[in-house]
């Protein structure tokens, strides 16, 4: 190992990311050297959703993005992530459900306002519920690690 008595600095660009990893990129040409180390770990610790410090309750929110990703839970298989605004407060609250079908996806669109056929199939675009508005019980859930966040319980007009 080789030590240096100036410091030197490294410049920083995040990775794009696949399925929640991040993954090294192409280099631009083949005169240019690769922007990433193979051996170098990125550990990313930036929380999953915007914390928010709010009270047991019911709150106005709005619905600002839906995002399709893998299930940590079930291998394999996709969910729904639906973010919302929570009205007055700065940051944003997650609620999950399946893809297809289910009783979370259901009091999501119904919450919404979007109809949807209960069997059959039903295709919406994004644009067309995103900033619809609903109601939401929050609850602050306590980790096993002692940490406390809010999460929305349930979601109604």
């Amino acid at each position: 190992m080789e030590t240096t008595s100036s410091k030197s600095t490294i410049p920083f660009r995040p990775r794009p990311r696949v399925g929640g990893l991040r993954v090294a990129e192409a280099p631009a040409s083949a005169a240019s050297p690769p922007p990433y180390d193979d051996d170098k770990l990125v550990i990313d610790t930036r929380p999953r959703q915007t914390a928010l410090d709010l009270d047991d309750g019911v709150y106005r929110l709005t619905l600002t993005a839906i995002e399709e990703g893998e299930n940590p839970f079930d291998a394999g298989k996709q969910r729904l992530v639906w973010k919302f605004a929570v009205d007055g407060h700065d940051g944003t609250l997650h609620f999950y459900s399946s893809v297809s079908r289910g009783p979370r996806l259901a009091e999501a669109l119904n919450a919404l306002r979007v109809p949807f056929a209960k069997s059959g199939e039903t295709a919406l675009s994004k644009s067309a519920v995103v900033g619809r508005t609903c109601q939401g019980r929050v609850e602050n859930v306590t980790t096993q690690r002692g940490g406390v966040f809010p999460r929305i319980k349930q979601l109604f007009p």
